[in-house]
């Protein structure tokens, strides 16, 4: 099964699937507290805990690319028939990182 891997700055806190029609996000234990003894403020980015939701929050979520003609939106290989999770996926598989929260690849 395909999964996404949640980062706040350098550490892995979670892993997110796709089942069900929902999104299931599992919180890695050991991560969640290396970014608390490192004062991430998780709380603000609405990953410091499982969840399962039809719907992604803003700080995953916002890391699929809305225009068709955009950079990230070529760059990813992404199709106008893709799902949400497959489009995550895609801009996944590629080398970004953020200040706060970005995804990486977990085939």
């Amino acid at each position: 099964m395909e999964a996404v891997i949640v980062y706040f700055k350098d550490v892995a806190i979670g892993e997110l699937t796709f089942e069900n029609n929902n999104f299931v996000y599992k919180t890695y234990e050991k991560g969640i507290t290396e970014a608390i003894d490192k004062a991430y403020p998780l709380f603000l980015y609405d990953v410091y805990s499982d969840f399962v939701s039809p719907y992604l929050p803003e700080s995953i979520g916002g890391w699929i690319p809305t225009k068709e003609n955009s950079d990230l939106y070529i760059e990813a290989g992404i199709e106008e028939t893709d799902s949400v999770f497959e489009k995550l996926v895609k801009v996944s598989k590629l080398s970004l990182h953020d200040e706060n929260v970005y995804i990486a690849y977990k085939g």
